[in-house]
């Protein structure tokens, strides 16, 4: 895939994603423009998660997003979207960062650009998904933010105790 047709591709995907219905415009493919069409009755929800691990990013779907977070135990989790699109929405990430996609897998080597688009996308075409405080099993979480830290070091410094 060519550079005009990768930005070509990321133009209708922006152009799925707002709501948009200028599909009809050159070049465009019809399996594009038809793969992230509303919900049918029969289609379940799913979720769609970007994640982090070992400086690579995972762009994935499943149905139970609380069992596939524990299998893969990422460092970070970017974006968790709910959508009756998610396959498609899914398909459309893969293509648009196939230049960029580790052979074999799920995995992209985005950059910090790359990765914020692909959250972008992913959150115009589903609700949104608060994953409750980051990593289920605390990988790479702190024990404390800044505000923590600081009220206990004028704790300790209030009763006289030293720091260092």
């Amino acid at each position: 895939m060519g550079v005009s047709q990768r930005a070509h591709l990321a133009e209708l995907v922006d152009a799925l994603v707002l709501g948009t219905s200028d599909f009809g415009c050159a070049g465009s493919s019809p399996a594009v423009g038809t793969s992230l069409h509303p919900r049918s009755p029969a289609q379940p929800m799913g979720f769609l998660y970007i994640i982090g691990n070992r400086g690579q990013t995972k762009i994935g779907i499943t149905a139970n997003i609380q069992r596939r977070m524990n299998e893969l135990k990422p460092e970070k989790i970017y974006k968790v979207v709910a959508s009756p699109r998610y396959k498609q929405l899914e398909k459309e990430l893969h293509r648009l960062f196939a230049h960029k996609r580790l052979h074999g897998s799920e995995y992209f080597s985005l950059n910090w650009f790359e990765r914020r688009r692909a959250c972008r996308v992913a959150r115009r075409a589903g609700k949104n998904v608060r994953f409750p405080h980051g990593t289920p099993w605390g990988q790479g979480e702190h024990l404390m933010n800044c505000g923590v830290a600081l009220g206990i070091c004028f704790l300790v410094m209030a009763v006289g105790l030293t720091v260092f």
